[in-house]
């Protein structure tokens, strides 16, 4: 339903290592694909969750990228969009800009402070966040209604490079929280550091004795870095 009966300048190409998803995915595209167009590698995570992309002009894209070209095209069509908390506030700075509605929902919340954005995130028109086919779709049908090459569609998108880490840690989640001295965001959700223009969410695990580190900025060496530089002031807990 996402897809035209026949694409526009767009060769899509599936890749994924799960043969039922490949196979399945390969299905939807392959018959609408424009053999003249621009030929787009997709590869699709074996848990169907993720999608990311490869042209020669734009190189690798990751899945994040993609949602927020994703989340662009709903904009556009005046849909409101419900990301993971975790997500890039790069969505955050695109919907200023186009007047956009966007929501945000936790991992794990014990009160209804994001019930709203919960539904929302239920809607088939959000599924494209959690499921990489999906997006894979929503990409390819900007793509050929707009007339666009992927590398003109993501030229003018805001940049941002992420980096996750997991990192051990005897300390609990307050102990995790003082060390860092951050704030909390959401009930559970865990806290936030920023740096300037770089953020990262820490979110410790209920069933580990561990924390995800997800960090966001304009470069990859930065976001990578706030990683590091959390992971050796927790060693000290």
């Amino acid at each position: 339903q996402l897809l035209p009966e026949a694409l526009k300048g767009v060769n899509a190409d599936v890749r994924c290592s799960y043969e039922p998803i490949r196979r399945t995915a390969d299905e939807i595209i392959r018959s609408r694909n424009d053999i003249d167009g621009e030929r787009i590698v997709f590869h699709i995570s074996n848990d169907g969750r993720t999608c990311t992309a490869y042209t020669d002009q734009t190189g690798y894209l990751s899945n994040e990228r993609l949602i927020l070209l994703a989340v662009k095209a709903c904009f556009e069509k005046d849909i409101p969009v419900s990301l993971p908390f975790t997500y890039p506030m790069a969505a955050d700075r695109l919907a200023e800009s186009m007047g956009g509605k966007l929501y945000r929902y936790y991992h794990s919340c014990t009160d209804q402070n994001d019930s709203a954005a919960r539904r929302v995130a239920s809607r088939p028109d959000n599924f494209f966040v959690r499921d990489g086919a999906v997006l894979m779709c929503m990409i390819c049908e900007y793509l050929s209604r707009k007339g666009l090459s992927l590398y003109e569609a993501v030229e003018d998108m805001p940049e941002f490079y992420s980096a996750q880490r997991f990192a051990v840690t005897g300390g609990s989640a307050d102990e995790v929280y003082r060390a860092l001295g951050c704030r909390r965001e959401g009930s559970d959700e865990g806290i936030v550091v920023c740096h300037g223009s770089t953020r990262a969410m820490v979110r410790p695990l209920r069933h580990s004795k561990g924390i995800m580190i997800f960090t966001e900025s304009v470069k990859a060496e930065i976001a990578s870095a706030l990683c590091d530089e959390i992971i050796e002031k927790l060693k000290k807990l």
